[in-house]
């Protein structure tokens, strides 16, 4: 399936099936769409993701997807749109995400993110959804912590921007820029 040559879009979302995400699939450097989710797929995103110049959507949420977000996930400059939300990832956002210039939509929603989120997301100027909320782990909450970037808020096309806060969370967020989830 993946061999076509003229293939540019892949859509197996929510079809009750279990695959590894494969190194084949970041082979063909002419996606334009890949949509992969819906507990779909399991394992890590590989790094040849960064292959991947024509993508201008990912969609891998709510699937099984371990391991971090790889830095070259910035190298993709046609992304438009980034759904990586309810999985388990770990580790930092990457600063490199800031390279995205086209980039309107980025989820990374209920995985397990931890550090700072980078000042360099504040670049993202087209960007008109942000979600960060992180799932909690027990008695606490995933480590995204930290001031939220002030050049976030000063997105104009930024629409939703929500994140962890409250009293047993390490990140605020300034007044009227974004949605608390407690």
């Amino acid at each position: 399936l993946i061999t076509l040559s003229s293939l540019r879009a892949l859509e197996l979302y929510g079809n009750n099936m279990n695959m590894n995400f494969s190194h084949a699939i970041t082979e063909k450097d002419n996606w334009q769409r890949l949509s992969l989710g819906g507990e779909l797929f399991d394992g890590t995103i590989p790094s040849e993701i960064g292959n991947l110049y024509l993508l201008n959507e990912l969609t891998l949420q709510l699937s099984q997807i371990s391991g971090t977000i790889p830095t070259e996930l910035g190298l993709c400059g046609s992304l438009k749109s980034v759904r990586l939300g309810l999985n388990s990832l770990m580790g930092t956002i990457p600063t490199e995400l800031g390279n995205l210039k086209e980039l309107r939509l980025l989820t990374m929603d209920s995985n397990f993110l931890t550090g700072s989120i980078p000042i360099e997301l504040g670049g993202l100027t087209h960007l008109t959804k942000l979600l960060l909320e992180q799932r909690s782990t027990g008695d606490t909450v995933s480590g995204l912590s930290g001031p939220l970037p002030t050049s976030l808020c000063e997105i104009e096309s930024l629409e939703q921007l929500t994140i962890n806060c409250g009293s047993d969370v390490y990140l605020s967020c300034p007044d009227g820029c974004c949605s608390c989830q407690l």
